[in-house]
């Protein structure tokens, strides 16, 4: 993905209400432009009701587990989605470019973001992933909540009064939370059959963390994923939240702080868990 922490571009803004959830997303057509209050502009209906159902599920369970009152977040925050056809150099199968801003103010900060992602009607299945997974519309589904859980995200970590920030996040760890969340809060597949897939990949040739000095996945997203998963298994539903809170000055830090404990323990604790999840 490519992220620019700046919108540097005009967009128009209008205000949805999904199903009583107040939260505001703006949908966009590809340019960028909505003449009236419609979730998707040139998606058949049929489609319209099941990308709006997992966004709202994502967006109840991400406030949930990062203890976001959403109430704040929907009074501060507007996310606009840029649905684009044809493909562009900045949303196309290989690419997705999110724009955010954060505007501080004496209480709450404000948070603005673009999306601009290829349309789905693009993801008809005919090309793969690395793991072989077509890019379908359950991968388009997971790649939309992968890339709008950054908006979260970097809102808990903008509305810390210390602590390290967005800009100390190391890849492995920013792409590994959000492909964890596309897998968890996207459709039920990904957490069944398609976690597997990540199984086999972390244990094939081609993947495995090293946590020899830090911790390294050698795969951002997939080995990352996996990585998340077994924080969340292993340690409590709540780690997570208490790593992004905390205030200390980086990342390992902070992790070490909450755990308590020291890489070599960590690396004895995933291998465990990981013989345990994979027999």
């Amino acid at each position: 993905m490519r992220r620019n922490l700046k919108c540097n571009y005009p967009y128009s803004l209008f205000i949805i209400g999904i199903c009583q959830i107040c939260l505001i997303f703006q949908f966009a057509s590809a340019e960028d432009i909505l003449p009236e209050c419609y979730l998707y502009q040139g998606i058949e209906d049929s489609k319209t009701p099941e990308l709006s159902r997992i966004i709202i599920n994502f967006h109840r369970n991400i406030c949930r587990d990062l203890k976001i009152n959403h109430r704040d977040f929907e009074k501060s925050c507007l996310i606009t989605i840029a649905f684009k056809d044809p493909p562009t150099g900045r949303a196309n199968m290989d690419v997705t470019t999110l724009t955010s801003k954060v505007i501080p103010t004496r209480l709450k900060v404000k948070y603005r973001a673009t999306l601009e992602i290829l349309h789905p009607d693009f993801y008809d299945g005919k090309r793969k992933n690395l793991l072989g997974h077509p890019y379908n519309e359950q991968y388009y589904h997971k790649l939309l909540i992968h890339e709008l859980s950054t908006c979260y995200i970097e809102y808990v970590l903008s509305n810390k009064k210390s602590g390290w920030g967005p800009e100390y996040i190391p890849d492995w760890f920013r792409q590994g939370l959000e492909e964890y969340y596309g897998l968890t809060y996207s459709d039920s597949y990904w957490k069944t059959a398609g976690i597997n897939d990540y199984f086999n990949y972390h244990c094939g040739p081609g993947g495995g963390i090293n946590f020899q000095f830090g911790i390294f996945p050698q795969n951002p997203y997939y080995d990352g994923a996996i990585l998340f998963l077994f924080l969340h298994e292993y340690y409590g539903p709540d780690i997570i939240q208490e790593i992004l809170i905390s205030e200390k000055k980086d990342l390992g830090a902070a992790i070490a702080d909450i755990l308590k404990i020291n890489l070599n323990q960590m690396a004895e604790d995933f291998q465990n868990w990981l013989e345990k999840r994979t027999n």
